[in-house]
Order: structure tokens, then C-alpha cells, then sequence
């Protein structure tokens, strides 16, 4: 482990923010709570996985549609736009976890173009099950890290 992880690995076990009970554990318990608890977090995605969510769901040629349609704010016409050129650029990269993006999706669900189980699944297309040390952009946790993480 880089002296940076073990920074952030010092930083988690001191502040435990999960709350998943680092203290009082030694480190062979540490381990497996910080290798073993699953969080969910949101990944960026290519824009062909958008492009078949919306087209499997119908809503790929409404999206297109909700582009151009006069009878839609302007904000609800540039969010559906803004969806269409991510889903159209089929492995570019967009993370669906910032406020843009969600505020995009609350637009086009506010216009109808998507109902509201619609939204709440294109704004999870990015969410994975992952450990919470990868979670915290750490490797694998070992307990000689941990140790020297406890010692920083």
C-alpha cells in the first residue's frame, strides 16, 4: 500500500464513518469488516449502456422526440438532448451520479418522457456492490496495513 492509502486507511479507521465498529477490533476483525462490507456506490457508465436502457424500456425514440417538442420547457428539451447525446457518444463515459445528469433526469420526468421508475433506474445504472475499502479507493486490506496505518 502506497504511503497515501495508508493515510486514507488511517483516516477510516480513526473515524470509522459507516460506523461499521472498527473500534475495539484488532486487525485480523478489521479486515474482514472493511474487505467484507458491501456498499453501494456509483460507477460512471458507457453511454451504450444508456442507449440500451432507454431503448429496452421504449423511451429512446420519446427521449429523441422530447428534443425538439415545442410544447416542453427549454430546460426539459436540453435535458432530453443532453441524454440523447450521451446515450448517442456509445462508449463515451458518463457519470450518473452527478447533480447534472440526476437534474437532466428529474426534467425529463417532470415532462413525462420517462415515468419516475424510469428516472430512478437510468440514475442507478451506475451503482455497484462493491467492499467499503474499495468503496474508499483502496486495494485489497491486509492486516500488516492495517498495523501500519495504526502506527502512522
Amino acid at each position: 500500500m502506497t504511503d497515501e492509502q495508508l493515510l486514507i486507511l488511517k483516516n477510516e479507521l480513526d473515524t470509522d464513518p459507516r460506523s461499521l465498529g472498527y473500534a475495539g477490533k484488532n486487525p485480523s476483525q478489521i479486515k474482514i469488516i472493511i474487505n467484507g462490507s458491501p456498499e453501494v456506490v456509483s460507477q460512471p457508465i458507457a453511454g451504450s449502456k444508456l442507449w440500451e436502457n432507454l431503448y429496452n424500456e421504449s423511451r429512446w425514440v420519446a427521449m429523441g422526440a422530447a428534443s425538439s417538442d415545442a410544447t416542453l420547457t427549454a430546460e426539459q428539451r436540453n435535458a432530453a438532448q443532453a441524454i440523447v447525446d450521451g446515450g448517442s457518444q456509445q462508449t463515451a463515459q458518463i457519470d450518473v451520479s452527478t447533480d447534472p445528469f440526476k437534474s437532466a433526469v428529474d426534467f425529463v420526468v417532470a415532462a413525462s418522457v420517462l415515468d419516475a421508475a424510469q428516472g430512478a433506474a437510468v440514475k442507478a445504472l451506475g451503482d455497484a456492490t462493491v467492499s467499503r475499502a474499495t468503496a474508499i479507493d483502496l486495494p485489497y486490506v491486509r492486516t500488516s496495513d492495517i498495523r501500519k496505518a495504526e502506527n502512522l
